[in-house]
């Protein structure tokens, strides 16, 4: 078939809106996002995580008696942090200064209001002069 007569044809129908301009008309068909959150996927999927490494009981006797005479002491305690959304996680370091030692709930309250748990901790650091023990 052939549709050479209709291309020169008027259209002189009822338009109920202006016609586009052609600048928002070709704003319509540019390129988009088809695959929504795929960039974030990759992104998570990249970021690497590590295992936890689990302490020997001397390397854990030797955390818990540097945990008890470091109380009120500045430290710096690296501990592993558990990934909310991969298998395994991260180390941090965090410097502080130990509060409390919570030994019935096996945590450390430090001064900044961070709570750890003792078997989290990978090693601590004592820094500073003594001071007295408190123990709960």
């Amino acid at each position: 078939m052939n549709y050479d007569d209709l291309i020169y044809i008027d259209y002189k129908a009822k338009m109920k809106h202006p016609p586009m301009d052609r600048a928002k008309r070709a704003a319509q068909f540019s390129p988009f996002a088809a695959l929504t959150g795929y960039d974030k996927a990759i992104e998570e999927e990249s970021r690497v995580t590590e295992e936890k490494r689990i302490l020997t009981n001397d390397e854990f006797s030797e955390i818990e008696r540097k945990l008890q005479n470091g109380i009120n002491r500045d430290v710096a305690i690296t501990y592993f942090k558990k990934d909310e959304s991969k298998s395994g996680g991260t180390y941090l370091t965090i410097n502080s200064k130990i509060v409390k030692l919570l030994i019935e709930k096996k945590r450390v309250l430090l001064e900044d209001g961070t709570l750890l748990n003792i078997k989290d901790i990978f090693s601590l650091e004592i820094k500073g002069n003594k001071s007295y023990v408190d123990y709960q």
